[in-house]
């Protein structure tokens, strides 16, 4: 020790006698030297995840070969020794934690994160099997209920794509992963028709800033895929965000500016150039019904944007019945604008008649090579039909398309659709690069989801399993784990004992392991519940467990359910959910339980969004629920009512600024669907000052139940008036009441004709009142 310390001060006394440039040159060696060591022996266990586990031992899989057995309790890496098998307890570093540090892997409790655009594989959508959606429509037309319902409804057409905004599943763009962006560069507004939406527009240009930033969880072919469905908006993104100071992103910029420059150029060749603006006038139809379709075509998808799960999307088309089909079938073939066809194949995902299924699949055939949105487009709806008629197409895609970043979809695609022929083609697309991120969160999932069981299947994956890094290795795992392989459950870590028993699960493989977990059976119903009742858990992630357990009518399960709805931090999504499985299991306290969601939500509630918890929910599904068993009550739904009436005048619906990622739920439309049942007085006394006060937003929702209501006369005069209103929509919902309640059909085209065409109509109208109507 004392030799070393006396060599130490005969150094600094010869370094001290160098010239100041000489002892500079030396301190940069000695840093650099430094440097050299740490990168090569401590950064790489900080910055590289761990080492993926070893296939697991000989009995798992008899007559293979040998593999080593699972380690039971992972140590930390230490320098200079190999890295555990299994991944550390904490999540990678991301933009929004000091470097060097892991934050939370969950958002925090009420953390508002807009609706994400991938699904839990990291491709697109999937609304969880469809399953609420679905079984909402059996609700609302089971036989329990003693009045027809027309699925065209406003207030249904309300429910449903309200639950598909609400089942977008989990997004790993985070915009508040990403933090300090809240940069000029994003408020910057461009020259771009019809005004884009300022947080449509920051999300589109974060997206593609987090597939460069975190590219290890955010895959640049997701990104490119997601932002060509959504279409023009996201040209918007393509040139803004590879323009972002480097300094804002440090070091992650120089890794992933070549995938934003990718991806930008990807999206700028696929979208095309912008419409332009305004559309052609609408072609006169045949009648005047035809004429108003043409113009709402023009004025709802020529005029604005369609962005997944924004029930504020075209709402006057989606009110009509499903005779529009045809004309809509007809704008997204051969409309010549752009936004106009590409609008309407987004509108045909509402459809589920053969002819609108059939129109897609010719749409998808003849656009994979000429129009990519509405390739993505309807190719999305398609998967959310679970056609699987386009199996052959998607293999052939697999196999022989150009566009690789394309192929990631198709091979999602193939697992949501969930036929075995896609087995083999996706094992062949994987071997094409064995190594690839995109391939492998897109091709890996879809296996595991396939459900073959088959040697063959299982020793493939485990193949691959060494190449594997971060939440690609948790796919693998999870899909191991689907196909009957138990130990990949030990890696994991899975266990409903612990506290977190998804501890070593990546946040971004958590709805493909809720997915898994359903498919498990018995088995995975311990985990389900405990994600149910995680309140610090991102509540679409509870629900879409809650959707995976198969709840039956027992003493435990109604007890569940039960304490979910009485709780007082249980969102509102989980509320609704617990409300319908009651009410399918004819519980005697369906209706206190309904009456009291809803009494409890009325602070408020006209300000409300579908937001992180869902709010609105609650309310909608306990109104609904309520009126088919007949128990909707006129005081009840005139406190409802005035109370949404006073907030809507306090804070306007839809804010045009904010908010177009988070719709509001048909709070207003539901509650006058309701009322409109109940033949009484009342209901007739509460309606009509509300159609008469130009200030209540909702009058034409008011004119179009008015409709439900068997003929009365003071309902008819006041149709009769309205069809003077100032609004085309609210006069064409008059008319259409007044057909419905008169049987007569004294028409024009309520939405565009010229005043004085109107008003010789309106005479009409009042004429036959005068000399019969009001006489019968």
């Amino acid at each position: 020790m004392k030799t070393l310390f006396n060599t130490i001060i005969h150094c600094g006394e010869q370094v001290s006698k160098f010239s100041r440039t000489r002892r500079y040159l030396l301190l940069i060696i000695i840093i650099g030297c430094v440097f050299f060591v740490w990168s090569n022996s401590v950064a790489p266990h900080m910055a590289q995840p761990p080492k993926p586990p070893p296939p697991p031992p000989e009995p798992i899989n008899p007559g293979g070969p040998p593999r080593p057995a699972p380690q039971p309790t992972p140590q930390p890496p230490t320098p200079g020794t190999p890295a555990p098998a299994t991944p550390p307890p904490t999540a990678p570093t991301t933009p929004d934690a000091p470097h060097g540090t892991a934050p939370s892997r969950r958002p925090a409790v009420g953390a508002a994160i807009p609706p994400p655009p991938l699904s839990p594989e990291g491709i697109t959508y999937d609304f969880i099997g469809g399953l609420f959606p679905q079984k909402v429509k059996e609700l609302l037309t089971s036989s329990t209920s003693s009045i027809s319902v027309n699925m065209r409804d406003p207030a249904l057409i309300g429910i449903e794509p309200l639950l598909n905004s609400y089942f977008t599943p989990f997004d790993p763009y985070q915009i508040e992963s990403i933090s300090g962006l809240n940069l000029p560069v994003l408020k910057k507004t461009e020259i771009f028709s019809p005004l884009l939406n300022l947080f449509l527009k920051q999300h589109l240009i974060l997206v593609i800033l987090q597939s460069m930033v975190q590219m290890e969880t955010c895959p640049e072919a997701p990104a490119s895929q997601y932002l060509v469905e959504i279409g023009q908006p996201s040209l918007v993104g393509a040139q803004i965000a590879p323009k972002v100071s480097p300094g804002i992103l440090g070091s992650d910029w120089v890794k992933g500016s070549a995938v934003g420059k990718r991806v930008a150029e990807y999206v700028q060749s696929a979208v095309g150039t912008a419409a332009p603006q305004p559309p052609p006038e609408p072609p006169k139809g045949i009648n005047s019904f035809e004429t108003m379709v043409n113009r709402l075509i023009v004025e709802e998808l020529g005029k604005d944007y369609y962005f997944p799960g924004d029930i504020g999307f075209a709402p006057c088309l989606k009110r009509l019945d499903e005779e529009i089909i045809p004309y809509i079938i007809k704008a997204a073939k051969i409309n010549e604008h752009s936004l106009i066809r590409r609008n309407a194949v987004a509108l045909l995902e509402i459809y589920n008649t053969p002819e609108a299924v059939k129109a897609l699949r010719e749409i998808l055939l003849a656009n994979y090579d000429k129009d990519k949105v509405i390739r993505n487009r309807a190719l999305i709806a398609l998967i959310t039909k679970r056609d699987t008629e386009i199996v052959p197409f998607l293999i052939d895609s697999l196999k022989n398309s150009t566009d690789t970043y394309f192929k990631t979809l198709a091979a999602h695609a193939l697992g949501i659709l969930g036929d075995k022929r896609a087995v083999k083609p996706l094992m062949d697309y994987i071997n094409t690069d064995p190594n690839n991120r995109d391939i492998l969160w897109s091709a890996i999932p879809a296996l595991g989801i396939l459900g073959d069981n088959g040697k063959e299947v299982k020793d493939f994956i485990y193949k691959i399993a060494d190449s594997t890094r971060l939440a690609a290795r948790t796919f693998v795992l999870l899909s191991l784990y689907a196909l009957g392989e138990e130990v990949a459950a030990e890696y994991l870590e899975l266990n409903p004992a612990k506290k977190d028993p998804f501890l070593r699960i990546d946040y971004v493989a958590y709805y493909y392991a809720i997915k898994v977990l359903g498919k498990k059976g018995e088995k995975g119903i311990p985990f389900l519940l405990w994600l149910v009742n995680y309140e610090p858990l991102d509540p679409r992630m509870r629900i879409a467990a809650m959707c995976q357990i198969k709840f039956t009518n027992t003493k435990e399960h109604i007890s569940i359910l039960k304490n979910l709805i009485a709780g007082e931090k249980t969102p509102p999504i989980l509320k609704a959910y617990a409300l319908y499985l009651l009410f399918t299991f004819n519980d005697k306290n369906i209706i206190a339980d309904a009456t009291e969601v809803l009494g409890r939500s009325f602070t408020g509630i006209g300000k409300k969004g579908v937001k992180v918890y869902g709010e609105g929910f609650d309310t909608v599904v306990a109104l609904r629920i309520l009126g088919l068993l007949n128990a909707n009550k006129v005081p009840l739904l005139k406190e409802l009512i005035s109370t949404i009436s006073q907030d809507i005048k306090i804070k306007p619906q839809r804010n045009k600024d904010v908010g177009i990622l988070l719709p509001q739920p048909p709070l207003m439309e539901t509650a006058l669907e309701e009322l409109s049942k109940i033949n009484s007085p009342a209901t007739i006394n509460l309606l009509l000052p509300l159609l008469a006060d130009s200030e209540f937003s909702h009058r034409a929702d008011v004119a179009r139940v008015l409709g439900n209501i068997p003929s009365q006369k003071q309902v008819v005069r006041a149709l009769i008036k309205t069809l003077s209103d100032k609004d085309g929509w609210t006069r064409y919902c008059a008319y259409s009441s007044l057909k419905r309640l008169t049987g007569q059909d004294l028409s024009c085209e309520w939405l565009g004709d010229p005043a004085e065409t109107r008003m010789q109509t309106v005479a009409k109208w009042e004429k036959w009142w005068a000399e019969k109507g009001s006489k019968d």
